[in-house]
């Protein structure tokens, strides 16, 4: 168990969530003390790593960042290289690259831009880009409004998206703390129906909804994790059905 002090000095160092910090030891973070208790050599260690991490990150990123404006590599390679680096600098910092990847988009090239908002769109998560990185869905949409479909899919989920009809039936699942109408302004959908029943039971008493949509407000195809996803267009479904009311948790 860590002495306070060792806590606050692991949260700063980026090691540990805040949450681990009671609410008096967040109040003593916010004002720039110490804590209780002294720091160890074992986590005095940890924070050093930590840092020296940092370090590394940071002149990591310096240098990718060149490489992708640069005229000296190919695009492949640039994704490549995009990619490696969203990997490595973990998910705290993977926002702000997105953005960069976002704001440079002409320079970096189509490739190396999709790839990373493909992969910042799929990553294992809690939350959404919107919600957890508080990108906002306005900008989240207007990203991939400005990404090339083919970059941000893989050649199967390309050649699958390519051959769906002029207008595809999609639901959606969601929990019962905002209503039908505010799950379906969102922009992960599936064309699964029994995945959008796990998703509605997966926090409790959940529902469904049913649309249809016409294939040009569908940004891209995901099945990488088996679930069937679309994504459509922000706000863009104005006529839904409800389809399932309180889906109870053995639903699926």
């Amino acid at each position: 168990m860590w002495t306070e002090a060792e806590s606050i000095a692991l949260v700063r160092a980026g090691t540990v969530p805040l949450a681990v910090l009671s609410a008096e030891a967040q109040q003593k973070m916010l004002r720039g003390d110490r804590g209780d208790g002294e720091i160890g050599p074992i986590v005095a260690q940890q924070i050093a790593a930590a840092e020296d991490f940092k370090q590394h990150v940071a002149a990591e990123d310096k240098r990718v960042k060149k490489l992708l404006l640069s005229t000296g590599i190919t695009d492949a390679e640039k994704a490549d290289r995009a990619e490696a680096h969203w990997f490595l600098v973990g998910d705290q910092r993977r926002g702000d690259f997105l953005i960069w990847c976002y704001v440079w988009r002409h320079n970096i090239g189509p490739a190396a831009y999709g790839r990373v908002l493909a992969d910042s769109w799929n990553r294992p998560k809690v939350g959404s880009l919107a919600t957890r990185w508080g990108l906002g869905w306005k900008l989240v949409n207007d990203m991939f409004l400005s990404a090339d479909q083919h970059h941000l899919m893989d050649d199967a989920e390309f050649d699958f998206f390519k051959v769906l009809p002029d207008r595809i039936t999609v639901y959606r699942g969601s929990g019962n703390n905002v209503t039908a109408a505010r799950a379906a302004r969102g922009m992960s959908w599936t064309l699964d129906r029994g995945k959008a029943e796990w998703f509605a039971q997966r926090d409790g008493d959940g529902f469904c909804i049913k649309a249809e949509v016409p294939k040009r407000n569908v940004f891209a195809y995901f099945d990488g994790r088996n679930e069937q996803e679309v994504v459509i267009r922000y706000a863009s479904v104005r006529k839904f059905e409800q389809i399932a009311e309180h889906v109870e948790a053995d639903a699926a």
